[in-house]
């Protein structure tokens, strides 16, 4: 016969099984190091000064006692786009000028672990990052550099490039023009140059600390020779004339 100790304990045991069976397959595991707080730091000089820089955003998660926690998921992401792409942990490229706010959060749904505050509010950090490309070369570039009609109007393009050769816009980097001699080549601010006399000036492009040059010349003069043949005395002369034309740009209207 079974004593009563021994029935005590098998129904104990068997108490033990139906709350194990029972109990929810996803409840978080609980650990005795749960996040206390996320600190994140970036590593570079900032700004980032062309596009395709990359920023490297240093995180650390602490327990509750400021003691370092190892493989803990984090969750990233960045406001407001458009300023820089993920290209790895931490690691952020630039594609736009701007500021932005990067974001880094203990992710529960991939660590398993419920950080304190947890149902309250995520627990995370930001740091800012900012894009300011810097102008490293100016050029000029135009078809044709000399004029062979008066009043002749032609297009010259400033193209400011950053440390990676990446096109800065004119919002970016405005350029400014002007003519080293403008009575005879005269240029405005889009950039629009008019030949206006005979000869050669700098055009000159600015851009901050940047400048270039370019050389424009105007030849509008097209020198002729008439020649005419006539008997005197039964004998063939001929007489010839040095005609010297200069040309100009048909005026609308005309």
């Amino acid at each position: 016969m079974t004593s009563p100790a021994r029935r005590a304990m098998r129904a104990l045991l068997a108490a033990s099984l139906v709350v194990t069976a029972c109990a929810p397959a996803d409840i978080v595991r609980s650990v005795d190091r749960a996040p206390g707080s996320i600190d994140l730091t970036v590593v570079n000089t900032l700004p980032l000064e062309s596009f395709g820089d990359t920023a490297l955003v240093q995180s650390r998660v602490l327990d509750q006692a400021g003691a370092a926690l190892a493989d803990v998921p984090l969750r990233w992401s960045a406001s407001p786009a458009g300023i820089v792409e993920m290209v790895g942990n931490g690691a952020f490229s630039a594609v736009g000028n701007g500021r932005v706010s990067i974001i880094a959060e203990v992710d529960p749904a991939q660590s398993g672990v419920r950080p304190r505050g947890y149902f309250s509010g995520p627990l995370a950090d930001t740091v800012v990052i900012e894009v300011r490309q810097r102008a490293l070369r100016l050029d000029i570039t135009v078809s044709d550099t000399t004029f062979r009609l008066l009043g002749t109007v032609r297009s010259l393009r400033a193209v400011v490039t950053d440390r990676r050769g990446n096109i800065m816009g004119p919002i970016v980097a405005p350029v400014s023009w002007y003519s080293v001699n403008a009575t005879i080549v005269s240029i405005d601010s889009a950039g629009v140059a008019r030949s206006r006399a005979e000869g050669r000036t700098n055009i000159v492009a600015t851009s901050g600390e940047l400048s270039a040059t370019t050389v424009m010349t105007v030849t509008p003069r097209l020198p002729h020779v008439s020649c005419m043949v006539y008997a005197r005395r039964r004998q063939a002369n001929t007489s010839c004339v040095s005609l010297d034309f200069v040309l100009r740009e048909r005026e609308a209207g005309r």
